[in-house]
This record gives C-alpha cells, sequence and structure tokens, in this order.
C-alpha cells in the first residue's frame, strides 16, 4: 500500500512538474541589435501651407523580445538615429517671413508586439515616445532666429524581421512619427511636423 502511494504521488508530481516544464521551454528571450537605414519625409503644416522634403535617415536599434507562446511575443526597444532631411514654409507669422526645419537626431524607446510566422519570420506592430532634435530658423526679413530645439512625439509603426542565416536578421518596416506646436526661440510658430520612414535594417540576436 505504501508502495502504491508512493508511485501516486510520483506520478502526480510529475504531472504538476510537466506543464511547468513545458512553459518554461516555450518562453525564450531574445536580444537583437544592428544598423537600420531607410527613407524618411517629412511634412510641415500650418494652418495655410504645407510642404514635404524627403531625405535619408540612418541609425541604430537594439531590444529584447520575448517569447510568449509558439506564436505570439511582445518586446521592447530603442533607436538612436540621424537624417539629412529639411524643409521650410513662408508666409508663417507675417506676409514674406520663412520657417526653416533640418532634421537631426531621433531619439525612439517603446513596444511591440507580434506573431511568428514561422522558425524564421515574425511580424509586428510598434509604438512609443520618440524625440527629435532638428535646427530651426526663423526669418521675418528683420530679426532672424535660429535654435536647436527638442521636440516630442509619438511613433507608430509595422514591420517584419526575417533570419536569414545563423544569428543574423533583415528587418523590413514602416512607421508614422507626428510633433505638434515647434517651438523656436519662444515663438510658437503653430507648425506641425510628421515623418513617414521605410526603414530596413539587419541585425544579429542572439
Amino acid at each position: 500500500m505504501k508502495k502504491l502511494a508512493g508511485v501516486f504521488a510520483c506520478i502526480a508530481g510529475t504531472m504538476v512538474a510537466m506543464p511547468t516544464h513545458a512553459e518554461e521551454t516555450r518562453k525564450s528571450v531574445e536580444v537583437f541589435a544592428g544598423p537600420v537605414i531607410g527613407y524618411d519625409a517629412v511634412r510641415l503644416d500650418d494652418t495655410v501651407i504645407a510642404v514635404d522634403d524627403d531625405g535619408v535617415m540612418y541609425g541604430f536599434v537594439g531590444g529584447v523580445d520575448y517569447q510568449f507562446n509558439n506564436s505570439f511575443f511582445g518586446g521592447i526597444e530603442a533607436e538612436y538615429a540621424d537624417s539629412d532631411t529639411g524643409d521650410s514654409v513662408t508666409d508663417v507669422l507675417v506676409a514674406g517671413d520663412k520657417f526653416s526645419l533640418l532634421a537631426d537626431r531621433q531619439i525612439y524607446v517603446g513596444a511591440r508586439i507580434g506573431m511568428r510566422l514561422d522558425d524564421n519570420s515574425k511580424v509586428y506592430l510598434k509604438g512609443g515616445y520618440v524625440s527629435s532634435k532638428i535646427k530651426a530658423t526663423y526669418d521675418d526679413g528683420i530679426d532672424p532666429v535660429s535654435d536647436s530645439v527638442d521636440v516630442s512625439g509619438f511613433l507608430l509603426g509595422a514591420g517584419v524581421d526575417f533570419r536569414v542565416t545563423g544569428n543574423f536578421m533583415l528587418r523590413g518596416e514602416y512607421r508614422y512619427s507626428e510633433f505638434n506646436n515647434i517651438n523656436v526661440a519662444g515663438y510658437n510658430t503653430g507648425i506641425d511636423a510628421t515623418r513617414h520612414q521605410v526603414v530596413g535594417g539587419v541585425l544579429y540576436g542572439f
């Protein structure tokens, strides 16, 4: 009887332990990092005028993903980037004035969630906080002012990661960001900036 009770106790203990072990093997953590480069389009809007310009952005991204189960994952990531994109609008506050903007460094911190399509590819949505440093100049023809200002907003995006070999992955991504009411040297220009980026990257996961 005691032996039988011992066998049942052993089986029960194994049944309790098995789901925990299975759960642990399903969960995994992957850290990734690598360079990104892509197309960068900036649009400036005030109440009357809208102007577009485009250029190239380049930077470095890193993050960590957590696999919830065999299909779904979530994670956090951060990116530092720069750009050669600039733009300008006229007749902002008075007739004949000019507001110019040159995009500088961009810092993004956010989260992403998605699903694994197979062992080598996964798709995701992302969103978070973005801060850009821009060189802004306002010239009314009398007293021009120039300033490097920090503007903050939000970024939303979607993309795909595809593992090509070993630990290396290719990334393709679209993202949209928005900044409202840009101020230059204490002047509220009333101008909003939106940004569209199509980005590719080579990431190393470990």
